[in-house]
């Protein structure tokens, strides 16, 4: 098994220890690779979930894993380059008539996520609105990512400045490239990180040395109801 998909494990033990009922949350996972977090969330009750990835075999794969695994109703997957900026697709990720075709625009982006904001509390049937989270497990393992990573959270925090980004890595190349990471975001102005205490479960896995793994909380610097409990 491979050691990221082991990390997913623990992030995923320890996500439905604190969560406990998924049933609220609408969930995006960044660089999802072989997707045991978010099959494992939708089989679990979240209200929908999204794996997004670059690498075309990998959406391949998890289209497949997809089915499968029976996940249809709230699993969709969908491709996201960093370099390229998020798909306007994840713009109607809540919205429960799927993704319409839109012109991608900046104004385009916060007039939808504007409506969607509306049609939730419209909408009796959802009872409170859902929790948006964002995932993501072992996506820093160089500098390119070190990156390119922030400018993605930022991009879909702007989306939706409500949401809350879990971001689980290893210590790699002595800090370099969390160091790398942090500058990034700070440079950025806009992202909050909160680090959290490394989950308990990382002392049950070898891949997961709890001395080495970080896990932190990205948020909207300007979020007036910043919590950074789940």
């Amino acid at each position: 098994m491979a050691q990221d998909e082991r990390r997913g494990q623990v992030l995923f033990q320890y996500l439905k220890r604190t969560i406990k009922d998924f049933s609220r949350y609408v969930v995006v996972e960044v660089g999802a690779g072989t997707g045991y977090l978010s099959l494992n969330l939708a089989k679990h009750g979240a209200k929908k979930v999204v794996a997004t990835d670059h690498d075309s075999a990998i959406l391949k794969n998890l289209r497949q894993s997809v089915h499968i695994n029976k996940v249809q109703k709230n699993m969709r997957v969908y491709k996201w380059d960093w370099n390229l900026g998020m798909p306007s697709v994840l713009t109607d990720l809540l919205s429960s008539h799927g993704p319409k075709k839109k012109k991608r625009t900046r104004k385009g982006y916060f007039e939808c996520a504007r409506l969607i904001q509306q049609l939730l509390h419209k909408h009796s049937e959802w009872g409170k609105e859902p929790s948006i989270l964002g995932i993501a497990c072992d996506t820093l393992y160089s500098k390119t990512t070190a990156s390119l990573l922030p400018r993605a959270l930022l991009e879909f925090l702007n989306i939706y400045p409500h949401a809350r980004i879990m971001v689980f890595y290893k210590i790699r190349d002595e800090g370099e490239i969390e160091t790398c990471f942090r500058e990034n975001c700070r440079k950025l102005k806009e992202i909050l990180l909160t680090d959290l205490k490394p989950p308990e479960e990382c002392t049950q896995c070898k891949a997961t040395p709890i001395s080495r793994m970080r896990l932190t909380m990205a948020t909207k610097r300007s979020r007036p109801d910043f919590d950074a409990k789940l």
